[in-house]
C-alpha cells in the first residue's frame, strides 16, 4: 500500500511540474482546473495522506488552516465576489495539496523530482529562446501581443517566465553542487550546461526585477556555504567558478536585451511605471478593509474605484504580492500567513547555516530560488500565477524534507526510515 502511494505521489508531482508551466502557466481555469484534479484526486485515494509523516511545526499547520478556514468565511460572505474567492480557494487547497504531497517522497525520490524540474527548466528555456529568436508570437491559437521579442516561454508575461526560470535557475544551481560534492564531472557538466541555457533565457527576457532578485539570492545563500564543512568549502571555489561562467554566457547572450531594458530604467525612475502611484491607493484601500479584507481575489474588483486618474490602464493586480494579499486578506489573517512561512523560511535556513551532508546542497539550490521569487513579489504578481507557485510550494517542501527528515536518524515528526538514513549520503 504504501509503495503504491509514494508512486502515485511521485506521478502526481511528475505531472505537476511538466504540466502547469506548459499550460500556459496554468493561467487559465483549464490549465490549473486539471493540475488542481490530479492532486486532489491522490488525497481522495489516499486520504491517510493528510495526516501521515512527516510532519510539519505546529504553528505553520495552526497558521495556515486558520488563514484557509478564513477565506473560506470570506467566500460566504463576499456577495458578488464569491465566485472570485471561491475560485482562489481552491486554487490555494491545490497549492496546499502540492506542499504536502512532496513531504511524502523520500530523500532520493525528492532529488529525482528536482532533477526533472530541471530538465523541464533547459526545456522551456529553449522554447523560449527559439520562439524569441524566430520572432514567432502564436500561442495557443492566436497572438501574444505584450512582451514582443523577449523571452517568455509558455507564458504569457516575460516576468512570469523570468519567475519560473528564477526557481528552476536556483534547483539547478543546487544539483551543480551536489554533483561536485560527489565528485560526479560529468554530471556538473551537464547541470552546468542547463544553467547555462536558463541564465540566457532569463536574461533575454528583460526581466530587471528577476534578475536582481535571483543575483541577491545567490550572494546571500553563497555566504551560507563558506559555514559549512571544509569538504564544503573547498569544493564551492569550482561551483562559484561554474556560476560565473554561467552568468558571463548568460549576460553575453542577452546583452541586446538586458542594455536596453537597463537604459531604459532611466525613463522610470520618477515614477517606478506608476507603481509609486498605485502602491500609494492600494496602502488606502488596505486601511479602509484591515481588519476583513476585501476577499481574495477580489483586487481587479474593488481596486478601480481607488485607481489614481493618471494611470492609463485599469490594473488587474497592484504588482506587488505582499499589498494585493494584505488588502485581499485583510491585515491580522496577512501576518498570520506571512508568519507561518516565514518561521519555515527561518527553520530551512537555520539548517543551511551549518550544511554538512552533500544532500543538502539540493535543498540549498532550491532555497535559492524560493527566495529569489519571494524577493520577486515585492515587485510584481508571480504569486498570482498559479504554476509559479505549484513550483515555489514543491520546492519549499523540498528543502524542508531534505534539510530535516534526518537529524541524528530521526525525522522531525517521527522515526525516520533505513531508506531514508541510507539516503542521507547522497
Amino acid at each position: 500500500m504504501r509503495s503504491g502511494r509514494e508512486l502515485s505521489a511521485q506521478i502526481v508531482l511528475y505531472v505537476t511540474v511538466a504540466a502547469a508551466p506548459a499550460a500556459v502557466g496554468a493561467l487559465h481555469l483549464w490549465g490549473w482546473g486539471s493540475v488542481a484534479t490530479v492532486l486532489f484526486a491522490f488525497f481522495v485515494i489516499y486520504p491517510e495522506s493528510i495526516w501521515d509523516k512527516p510532519h510539519l511545526p505546529v504553528f505553520f499547520i495552526c497558521s495556515v488552516s486558520a488563514v484557509i478556514a478564513w477565506v473560506a468565511v470570506q467566500g460566504l460572505l463576499a456577495g458578488h465576489g464569491y465566485d472570485a474567492t471561491t475560485t482562489e480557494l481552491i486554487k490555494w487547497l491545490s497549492y496546499a495539496a502540492a506542499f504536502r504531497v512532496c513531504l511524502l517522497l523520500s530523500r532520493r525520490q525528492l532529488l529525482r523530482l528536482l532533477s526533472f524540474l530541471a530538465v523541464v527548466g533547459v526545456v522551456i528555456a529553449v522554447w523560449g529562446l527559439l520562439r524569441a529568436g524566430s520572432g514567432d508570437e502564436i500561442f495557443t491559437w492566436s497572438a501574444v501581443e505584450r512582451h514582443q521579442g523577449y523571452v517568455k516561454g509558455p507564458f504569457l508575461n516575460r516576468n512570469h517566465c523570468a519567475g519560473f526560470l528564477e526557481l528552476v535557475m536556483g534547483t539547478q544551481l543546487g544539483l551543480i553542487l551536489h554533483a561536485m560534492l560527489k565528485g560526479r564531472l560529468l554530471r556538473a557538466v551537464v547541470w552546468t550546461s542547463a544553467l547555462v541555457i536558463s541564465a540566457a533565457a532569463l536574461m533575454r527576457t528583460g526581466s530587471r526585477t528577476g534578475i536582481a532578485c535571483l543575483g541577491i539570492s545567490l550572494v546571500c545563500y553563497s555566504i551560507l556555504l563558506w559555514r559549512s564543512s571544509a569538504e564544503i568549502r573547498r569544493k564551492a571555489l569550482w561551483f562559484l567558478l561554474c556560476t560565473s561562467l554561467a552568468a558571463i554566457v548568460g549576460v553575453v547572450a542577452g546583452w541586446k536585451v538586458l542594455s536596453f531594458r537597463i537604459f531604459e530604467l532611466s525613463d522610470h525612475l520618477v515614477s517606478f511605471e506608476g507603481r509609486f502611484s498605485a502602491w500609494s491607493e492600494v496602502i488606502r484601500m488596505i486601511q479602509d478593509h484591515r481588519w476583513s479584507g476585501i476577499g481574495l481575489g477580489n483586487f481587479e474588483w474593488v481596486y478601480p474605484g481607488y485607481q489614481p486618474g493618471e494611470l492609463i490602464f485599469t490594473w488587474h493586480h497592484a504588482l506587488n504580492d505582499y499589498l494585493e494579499l494584505a488588502a485581499e486578506l485583510g491585515i491580522p489573517a496577512f501576518m498570520l500567513l506571512f508568519s507561518a512561512f516565514a518561521s519555515l523560511w527561518f527553520l530551512c535556513n537555520r539548517r543551511l547555516y551549518r550544511m554538512q551532508r552533500s544532500s543538502h546542497s539540493v535543498a540549498w539550490g532550491a532555497m535559492v530560488g524560493v527566495s529569489a521569487l519571494a524577493l520577486h513579489g515585492l515587485n510584481d504578481y508571480n504569486f498570482a500565477i498559479p504554476a509559479n507557485v505549484l513550483i515555489f510550494m514543491i520546492l519549499f517542501a523540498a528543502s524542508f524534507r531534505l534539510l530535516t527528515s534526518v537529524t541524528g536518524g530521526v525525522t522531525n515528526g517521527g522515526p525516520s526510515t533505513n531508506h531514508e538514513v541510507a539516503a542521507s549520503h547522497n
